[in-house]
């Protein structure tokens, strides 16, 4: 049996193995990413690879990161970190209550408040909105 490219360390995914990989929802996921890269300059990719979770991908905004996806069978996980400056304005926005919720309850680190997000919670015009505001911080 072939092994998982996801789980290879020697192997990295290609963009087709992500999609594969996620399945329908990569559409969510590539709508947000084609949004972001028509707005913003300097945007770029980079597989990484860890062993608890495998292969993921961040995207960063020249030396700023923006988002970890985490791509799972038939789900992915996005993770973005906001810090106190974004929360402010996040709070202050028109955000669907799941999202102040799931502020209100993250896990805090040094770097911020961790956020995450599946395909039953990841809405691209939110994402996007959230997404401008790390940029802008």
């Amino acid at each position: 049996m072939p092994k998982d490219r996801f789980t290879d360390e020697k192997n990295q995914p290609t963009d087709l193995d992500l999609k594969k990989r996620i399945g329908p929802s990569f559409q969510l996921f590539e709508e947000t990413t084609r949004s972001l890269q028509a707005e913003c300059q300097g945007l770029s990719f980079e597989w990484k690879f860890s062993k608890s979770s495998g292969w993921y991908l961040t995207y960063n905004r020249k030396k700023k990161r923006l988002f970890y996806l985490f791509p799972k069978n038939g789900d992915f996980i996005f993770k973005i970190v906001f810090n106190d400056n974004c929360l402010e304005q996040i709070k202050d926005g028109s955000f669907p209550k799941f999202v102040i919720n799931m502020i209100e309850n993250a896990k805090k680190y040094p770097e911020g408040t961790l956020c995450v997000f599946d395909k039953n919670n990841f809405k691209p015009r939110t994402i996007l909105d959230l997404l401008r505001i790390k940029i802008d911080n």
